[in-house]
């Protein structure tokens, strides 16, 4: 008889994910990484590149990193709510107080995503198990302090993360968010760089299926968002801007039903897993009754057993 087969919390999660929201290329789990939008069908005929047409078909979205900063996150706010733009914001809790709350509080209300970016920005792939503990853990505990929940998006400072820091994360249930293109706009801002060369850098870094635009609050605020402005007004023709939940696909699952917020989507996939768990294993009096059953059998099957043993020793005394 073979050996029953031991499922981790982890595979039962995911495979939950799996039968309750379909296949896991379309849903994130605890520790995937994701780097760019869902690859959606393309609408358009013949080549195709981001520069050369006039088209609109790809998704891309935008993300800003090491806000919240005062008078800098304001702007960068200011500006995607001119476009109608929404975006997600990694925060790292050394800058959210009281004095920057108003910020977060703008950020949630006018139906951004907010994601973790450690405490204090430092590079994980070189930090021992105190330092991910401050960087990771603190800062998650933080948000459940400062906001009232727990965002389940994780962005790495410089995009560096090891098995370490990933185990961690998965650990306390993150999906790891990285980026297809950006994540130069301080270097272009830093070094006073003109614009058309910066747009030209972040633009042609684009996945031509959909990508994940990595930005600073710092260095999108300067001269009243100029930068960013003309980045959107350069792309906006080609690519579609979404909100968090349309560039990874989550929007249509449990039968239609549309979550409001990521948070909110990893809520119910943590809850249904929970309950398919629960509902998997066997009850303690059902446990208990099977014992029972199994005990009550084995007591008839050796007192059968004994009595047959019993009439055979009385033939052969007989005999």
């Amino acid at each position: 008889m073979k050996a029953p087969i031991k499922m981790s919390q982890n595979a039962i999660y995911v495979l939950a994910t799996f039968f309750i929201f379909g296949a896991p290329t379309c849903q994130s789990y605890p520790g995937e990484l994701i780097y760019s939008c869902a690859v959606k069908d393309k609408e358009w005929e013949g080549e195709y590149t981001p520069w050369s047409g006039n088209t609109k078909h790809a998704h891309a979205h935008l993300t800003f990193d090491d806000g919240p900063v005062l008078g800098e996150t304001d702007i960068v706010l200011d500006v995607l709510k001119e476009y109608d733009t929404k975006a997600t914001f990694f925060l790292r809790t050394d800058r959210m107080n009281k004095d920057t709350r108003y910020l977060v509080d703008r950020m949630i209300n006018e139906g951004h995503t907010i994601g973790s970016h450690t405490s204090t920005h430092r590079n994980l792939q070189y930090g021992n198990q105190t330092i991910l503990d401050e960087e990771i853990v603190d800062a998650h505990e933080f948000f459940k302090d400062y906001l009232g929940f727990q965002p389940k998006i994780f962005r790495p400072p410089y995009g560096g993360i090891d098995h370490r820091s990933r185990m961690l994360l998965e650990e306390l249930g993150y999906t790891i968010i990285m980026w297809s293109a950006g994540c130069v706009d301080w270097w272009f801002t830093s070094e006073d760089k003109d614009l058309e060369t910066s747009i030209a850098a972040m633009r042609y870094g684009l996945a031509e299926a959909g990508g994940i635009v990595c930005m600073h609050d710092d260095a999108e605020s300067p001269n009243n968002g100029e930068r960013l402005r003309k980045f959107l007004d350069d792309t906006w023709n080609f690519w579609q801007y979404v909100d968090f939940n349309t560039c990874i696909d989550r929007t249509d699952v449990d039968e239609g039903k549309v979550f409001k917020t990521y948070n909110e989507y990893q809520q119910a996939v943590a809850d249904e897993a929970a309950s398919m768990v629960a509902t998997a294993k066997p009850s303690k009096k059902a446990s208990k009754k099977t014992k029972s059953s199994k005990a009550k059998n084995s007591s008839k099957k050796g007192n059968k057993e004994r009595k047959s043993s019993h009439r055979a020793l009385r033939h052969q005394e007989a005999a």
